[in-house]
């Protein structure tokens, strides 16, 4: 159980007055399945568990009860990316507060568990609007570059390995002379179910795909170059 919050994926602190207008939340889906059932948690002015604002799941704050398979965009709550059915790979949702602002006088923390009481570990990103009197608290310092990368499993990086291994053989030598009109046409089928796996988070077709071609390139480059 969460009896805190203090775990939860936290999207604005502030100190001070004002009042939250909402967020875009993105998930990179890495465990797989249903990622939404962590609970949305506003604290207000320096509340105790339970928060002013306690919600019942992601999808939820949302707009999107019952797991949403498809991309759909409202007024004010939307899910406008979900890339498979299946909920893997990147999602993208967004809340405005136009009509219910949410107020703080002293400060305020807005989070969302990932998964159920923080059981899941998948890479999220989001973007806070808030209004505020100022002073204003001193913003935490920006981390470096490589902190900020996207988070992949091991799956993504034996992918991407096979996929740059062939695609360097393949650039330096062209189409290797050994391989046939057949065989060539094979290998661009092999790129476009990579590119398409890829980056639909796909990682093990997108390894199968990159196997595959990177075994034609060698077995070409093995009978001649060019």
């Amino acid at each position: 159980m969460n009896l805190t919050g203090a775990d939860n994926y936290r999207m604005l602190e502030a100190k001070g007055a004002g009042n939250y207008v909402g967020c875009f939340l993105n998930v990179d889906n890495l465990c797989g399945g249903w990622y939404g059932e962590g609970d949305d948690m506003i604290f207000v002015d320096g509340d105790a568990f339970p928060p002013r604002y306690h919600g019942t799941g992601t999808e939820e704050v949302f707009g999107g009860g019952a797991c949403p398979d498809r991309a759909y965009c409202g007024p004010y709550t939307g899910f406008h990316m979900v890339s498979n059915p299946d909920w893997s790979g990147k999602q993208s949702m967004y809340r405005f507060h136009v009509l219910d602002p949410v107020c703080f006088h002293e400060r305020i923390e807005v989070g969302v568990e990932h998964g159920h009481a923080n059981d899941l570990a998948n890479d999220y990103s989001s973007t806070a609007f808030w209004y505020q009197h100022e002073p204003h608290a001193e913003f935490p310092p920006l981390p470096a570059a490589k902190e900020r990368l996207p988070r992949f499993p091991e799956e993504f990086w034996r992918a991407y390995e096979l996929w740059t291994g062939a695609h360097r053989l393949r650039t330096e030598r062209g189409w290797p002379e050994g391989m046939s009109a057949g065989d060539r046409q094979s290998a661009r089928a092999a790129q476009t179910r990579f590119l398409e796996a890829f980056f639909a988070g796909k990682w093990e077709e997108a390894q199968a795909a990159a196997e595959g071609l990177k075994t034609m390139v060698d077995a070409a480059a093995r009978g001649g170059t060019r």
